[in-house]
Formats: C-alpha cells, structure tokens, sequence
C-alpha cells in the first residue's frame, strides 16, 4: 500500500507521490466542484507512473461565486481571471488549469455532462470510478455503471456546514459485494429509482444538498477526503482487491476544528482518525442482477437493425426515456424523447413557467422490432453518441416492468 503522510498543515497536502501500474488508466472523476477539483489537482502532481493516463472529468455544471472559496483550483482561476470564468464550465476551466502546471504523463479530458449522458463506450475502458458529487442520483447511477462493467467505484463526501469530517467509501464493482446503492436505506432507494425509472405522477422528489461554508474546517476536511481518496486510488489501480467493500469516517483527533470560541482552526498539524467498516450486500438492490450481452457497436441507423434476429429479444436501455411528456398545469406537450430523470429535473414548463410539473405520457425502458421507437436512431432516441445497451431476451424490464403509454 502506498505510504502517504495523512497529516495536513494549513490549508496545504503534504504528502509524497505514489506510484501507478506501467499500462494506459483511464480515471473517471464525476462531479469537480471542491472536492472533485482537488482530487484532479492531486493526481495531477503526485502521479508517478511512465503510463499513459487519461482523467475523464464528468460534471454539467458552471462555476459560480460560490465555488470559488472551497477550491484552491478554482480560487487560482478566479485570481487569474477574474469574473469573466464565472458560466463557464467546470470541466473545461480546470482542464486548462491543469495543463498550465507542471508537466505529468497525464491527460484531463473534460465532458460537461450528467454522469447518465455519457456514452458507455467512453465508459467502459475505466479503470475506477471516483464520484465526488452531492447528488445522491448521481452516485447511484454511477453505482449502476460500476456493476454493469464490474468496475470499481470510489465515493467521497464532506460534511458540511462547518463540521470538521469526511467520508470515503469503497465499492468493488462484482456482484458479490456491495455497491452503493447496497448501502441506502430501502425507502430512499425507492425514492431514487422511483424518481429515475417511474412514469407514475408524484415521483418528482427533489435533492437536498448540505451548503459547505468557506471555514477553514470545511477546508481542511475537503482536503483530507481528497488525500484519502487519492490513497484509495492508488490501492485500488495498484492491488485490484477484490474482498469486502468498505466505507471510512474520516475526523480530526482532537477539537482543534472546532474550537468552542467560534474562532478559525488554527494552522497547526491536524491528525485525522480514520473509522472504517466492511459493507455487506443487500439483497434487495437491483443492480446486482445478472446482466445479458452488450451491443458493442450501436450505428447511427433504426434501433430495429440493432436487434438479433432472435424471437423476443428487446434492446434494453439503461435509463426509461420519455417520449412525450405534459405539463400538469397548461397541458403543453413536449414531443422529444428524453431521460426520465432528466424530464424531472426540468425546473420549469416551458410555456407557463410552472415549476417541475412536467410529466411523462409515454414512457419505455427497451424497444422491441415491433415497438414504434425501433424506427429512431440512438441519437433520435436521445442516447448519448458512443453508448452501449443490453440485450434482453425476457420481456421482464430491468427497471421492473415500469413503462407507460
């Protein structure tokens, strides 16, 4: 296991370089805002490998005042360029932050995009999966990514509000060991797969993210969780372990965080406590079902022509796709096919301005040679370009038989 020095001085890593396996990795980092940017930031000088490595950063959004404080990759940014950066996107600021620093066998490649709209051909080649997002949906979907390819999935988080403390979690991507979707309780488990794959009405919950205040202990907990998911990294792309997932609490050893003043931590060396648990699987997740083949090669033709010439075989599509949705106020129909959780996430009608009442009319989750929408392409589908789907030949449908016309 790499030895790194776990202790953090300031606002400042002190830590030494750790070495990768001679071969091409590709690392999927998903969600670059404070935490992400500094996990990006840490590969990026302390990689010590002659291999070629590739860092897909995944993230829609665009920087705002508000990232700037808990990043020191964006707070170089800003003090660059001020506040032309500002609507930018993340992705494409930091992968021209990166490549201005000092020169690695590393290349970032940015992709503005939700975790669900990446192509899985793009996906598939990872070598591990980091989510440093506060989105719970998007972790699952990541969850879903991990156990389709059998890739492994690191998780971290922070806790916020001015509470010193991380967490950083551990998931082997096989189906016998849990993912993170293992680890949600089953009624928030039916939320998001309610939320993401039912066409019934009401399943708009909306997330909630804990604010992170611009203290020095939130600070120093974002870099802590940084430091030891780069450590994870490390351990995972070198020793492939392939026993128990695990999740870490990460804390301070003492109260220096928190001072009971209400004064800023001071910039003396803080020691963390790591709290660490095996995960067990549970046996109610769905994403541990056994998967069929994959199509390696969608073309940019009709989905019929996709399809083998087997009787009662379906192209099973990761996500349901809306095909025409309604608002529940004025009733204006929208006809363009798009990812149930992405409808849901509309924040507003775009003809009366109510806010997230669109509704699906006529929801699928796979296509068969007689269904309507095998004569769309992918892209007329809206899949992303690159994209992967099951092959299935039960009628069952992977998200429980939840279509709707």
């Amino acid at each position: 296991m790499p030895k790194i020095n776990a202790n953090i001085t300031g606002r400042s890593i002190e830590s030494d370089c750790f070495p990768l396996p001679s071969a091409k990795i590709r690392i999927a980092v998903i969600g670059v805002g404070a935490l992400g940017s500094t996990v990006c930031v840490e590969l990026h000088k302390r990689l010590q490998t002659k291999a070629r490595v590739e860092v897909l950063m995944i993230d829609p959004d665009e920087l705002h005042p508000k990232n700037v404080p808990l990043s020191v990759a964006y707070s170089s940014i800003y003090d660059s360029s001020g506040e032309d950066v500002f609507g930018d996107a993340k992705v494409d600021l930091l992968s021209a932050h990166l490549k201005t620093s000092s020169s690695r066998s590393v290349t970032f490649i940015p992709c503005q995009s939700e975790i669900a709209d990446v192509g899985w051909q793009d996906l598939s080649g990872c070598g591990l999966l980091v989510t440093c997002t506060d989105s719970a949906l998007s972790r699952a979907e990541t969850a879903f990514i991990s156990q389709s390819f059998n890739i492994p999935m690191l998780d971290g988080g922070v806790l916020g509000s001015g509470n010193p403390g991380g967490r950083v979690s551990s998931f082997m991507g096989h189906a016998s060991s849990a993912c993170y979707l293992c680890g949600v309780s089953e009624d928030h488990r039916a939320r998001m797969l309610g939320y993401a794959a039912s066409a019934s009405l009401g399943c708009t919950v909306a997330e909630r993210t804990i604010a992170m205040d611009p203290s020095d202990a939130t600070v120093l907990s974002i870099h802590r969780t940084a430091t030891r998911l780069v450590e994870a990294i490390a351990e995972v792309l070198n020793e492939r372990p392939r026993g128990h997932s695990w999740a870490a609490r990460l804390n301070p050893s003492d109260d220096r965080l928190n001072p009971s003043d209400g004064r800023s931590a001071p910039s003396s060396s803080i020691v963390w406590q790591e709290d660490r648990i095996e995960l067990s699987r549970s046996h109610t997740c769905p994403w541990h079902e056994r998967r069929m083949n994959l199509v390696s090669v969608l073309p940019e033709r009709p989905l019929r022509d996709s399809l083998p010439a087997v009787e009662d075989v379906k192209l099973q599509l990761p996500w349901p796709v809306s095909l025409i949705a309604r608002c529940a106020v004025c009733g204006y129909v929208i006809r363009r096919p798009q990812r149930l959780a992405s409808l849901r996430r509309m924040r507003s009608c775009v003809s009366c301005g109510a806010e997230s009442r669109m509704d699906p009319v006529d929801c699928i989750s796979s296509v068969g040679e007689s269904d309507p929408a095998a004569e769309l392409t992918p892209r007329q589908l809206g899949l992303p370009p690159r994209h992967l789907l099951f092959v299935r030949r039960s009628m069952k449908s992977y998200w429980g038989d939840r279509e709707a016309s």
